[in-house]
């Protein structure tokens, strides 16, 4: 049951943003920010972690930066790219079926629908294909396709949807799992900032901690099924 935090403008939405890694995926594992840990490790460098997770994971060719000859920065990058990907292998998809069943309710009402995350683009690129949802997905935003690369909590990445939906905040829906999620769709001022949670699986998720900033989310989800429901209007009170 979907519990509402706060009047929504609209029963029904005309356009859903969702994060990938925790919604999408059953963890909210950055296995791009693992990936690039793996490869500093790999050439025996030592690298802040900071450093690791704000610049490298997102940018590897700064690598030089941190001791690694430029001549090696491309050599760097290829093979981070491959951790990358076999880091992937490992992820925890929710139901593909689900997953498919719950995009395709959406594609059926005309609602759009788009991919919002901090991620690079190479990583959305593989994650999407990884789950096969292209077909579901009207387009999709990493930060890499933000200036500055700036990514959730800033509403940047949400207000581009909106250009891209046509459509004003009060018919957009956030669908997350954190509060940077959140708090981008509070910050954009859309309808519905919808939390998902997966019962069972809470070790993977920081929903439980999110749940306490009521005043960020208009309704508590448990399921993407569920978040679909709120998103179409149908949700049980």
């Amino acid at each position: 049951m979907a519990k509402s935090r706060r009047k929504s403008f609209d029963t029904r939405n005309r356009g859903v943003v969702f994060d990938l890694d925790g919604t999408l995926f059953k963890n909210s594992i950055h296995y791009w920010v693992l990936a690039a840990k793996q490869t500093v490790a790999e050439y025996d460098l030592v690298v802040p972690t900071w450093a690791i997770q704000r610049i490298l994971s997102h940018d590897p060719m700064r690598i030089s930066e941190f001791g690694l000859p430029k001549s090696q920065a491309h050599e760097f990058r290829n093979q981070y790219r491959q951790n990358a990907k076999k880091q992937l292998e490992t992820a925890l998809p929710i139901d593909l079926k689900l997953l498919h069943t719950a995009l395709q309710r959406l594609k059926d009402a005309d609602v759009q629908t788009a991919i919002a995350t901090s991620a690079p683009k190479f990583w959305m690129i593989a994650a999407m294909a990884f789950l096969q949802i292209e077909p579901f997905i009207d387009f999709s935003i990493s930060r890499d396709d933000v200036d500055d690369n700036t990514a959730k909590p800033h509403p940047r990445q949400l207000q581009l949807a909106l250009e891209k939906f046509q459509i004003p905040a009060h018919h957009a829906a956030m669908v997350g799992d954190t509060y940077s999620d959140l708090r981008a769709g509070f910050r954009a001022n859309f309808g519905k900032n919808i939390l998902v949670g997966y019962p069972g699986n809470e070790k993977y998720f920081p929903w439980r901690s999110v749940r306490k900033h009521k005043r960020l989310y208009s309704h508590l989800v448990f399921g993407l099924s569920h978040a679909v429901d709120v998103v179409l209007g149908v949700e049980s009170r």
